[in-house]
This record gives structure tokens, sequence and C-alpha cells, in this order.
């Protein structure tokens, strides 16, 4: 199984953000490997990823992005973006 994890981007003057941030701090609880990342602070990553709009969320596996949320987002939906996955296997 492979775990999955995120960067939630975020800005400190984003109102959508700051209404993320409970959600967040949710998944947090619940054990969920989640790194806030400020993008006046970090422009490097934000660059890195592409984020143009905020708040974003991007779900990775082995350090592949394999989802990403761009707004206010359900806490049922990055729950269920974030299970872990099996990888995909090709049989030959």
């Amino acid at each position: 199984m492979v775990i999955r994890s995120a960067l939630f981007f975020t800005g400190s003057n984003c109102a959508a953000c700051k209404k993320m941030h409970p959600v967040i701090d949710q998944l947090k609880q619940e054990k969920f490997n989640i790194e806030q990342i400020d993008v006046n602070q970090k422009t490097d990553m934000a660059k890195k990823y592409s984020i143009t709009a905020l708040p974003t969320i991007v779900i990775l596996q082995a350090n592949k992005e394999v989802d990403r949320f761009v707004g206010i987002t359900s806490i049922e939906k990055l729950r269920e973006s974030m299970k872990p996955k099996n990888p995909d296997y090709i049989i030959w």
C-alpha cells in the first residue's frame, strides 16, 4: 500500500484559505501527512507546482502529483483522495 501526502498552498491574505484551516487541522489530527506552504514565503514551491489560485491542495503519491483541489474543498473529498492506494500493477 502506498501512502499519500498533501501540500496545502495558502496565503496570509486569503479568506478561502482561512476557511480551509479547520479542515486541514482535522485531517492532521486524523494522522494525514499535510505540509502547509505559504506561497508568499516559499515562492519556489509555488512555481514548482504551478500554483495560480489559492487555496490549492496537491495530493502526492511517491512524490508525484496524483490529484489537485483548488478552492474550498470538503473534508470528505480530501479524505478519499488521501487514503492509501495500492499501486497499479501491469501483468505481462
